[in-house]
């Protein structure tokens, strides 16, 4: 055997045809016709060299085998499930995008970003790394951005998206010595 792996719509079909124990029923839930569900049954019985079913008039019967098959591809349909469950319940989550430079995602950001996660797991925050050219021309707030954080002199044009209270920071002052009047300050100091 060159694939090891059945064919699913007949692994599909006979967890179905298993549970109900009947084709009929099988056929009535996956929208198909009594046929098919048996041919399905017949191809994966083929494939795994294995009776699964014992057909009785007006019954299928599951075989030791099949019993035990079924007890473990229903498990493994379960995780299929509950896998596609977790992926369109993550995909649904409201994203913010946050444009940064990658210096300041790295030593800045990132550090702190598994506590937001932690706080707000309702939000799924995407973080988009751009070079300060970039960033300077996708002018600021885009539609698609709900943060921008560029660290330089020039000047943005801000719009803010909505209205909420923060509190922001900014650097000191700068002092009086600020800038330096000469290029080496320590010159003349003995130690």
């Amino acid at each position: 055997m060159t694939n090891q792996l059945p064919p699913l719509n007949a692994i599909r079909a006979f967890s179905v045809a298993a549970r109900h124990q009947s084709f009929s029923l099988a056929a009535e839930e996956l929208h198909v016709s009594h046929s098919a569900v048996s041919r399905h049954i017949k191809l994966l019985e083929e494939h795994l060299g294995v009776l699964l079913f014992e057909r009785r008039v007006r019954q299928s019967v599951l075989t030791p085998a099949g019993q035990r098959f079924y007890e473990q591809v229903s498990a493994g349909l379960a995780q299929i499930a509950n896998a596609a469950a977790a992926l369109k319940q993550h995909a649904s989550l409201p994203t913010v995008k946050i444009n940064v430079r990658p210096s300041f995602a790295m030593l800045w950001l990132m550090p702190r970003l598994e506590d937001f996660i932690a706080q707000h797991p309702d939000i799924k925050p995407q973080v988009i790394t751009q070079t300060r050219h970039r960033i300077m021309h996708a002018t600021g707030l885009t539609s698609s951005s709900a943060v921008v954080v560029t660290i330089g002199r020039r000047r943005l044009r801000r719009e803010p998206s909505s209205k909420t209270s923060c509190c922001w920071s900014r650097p000191p002052r700068p002092s009086s010595a600020w800038p330096l009047k000469t290029s080496r300050p320590w010159a003349g100091t003995r130690y």
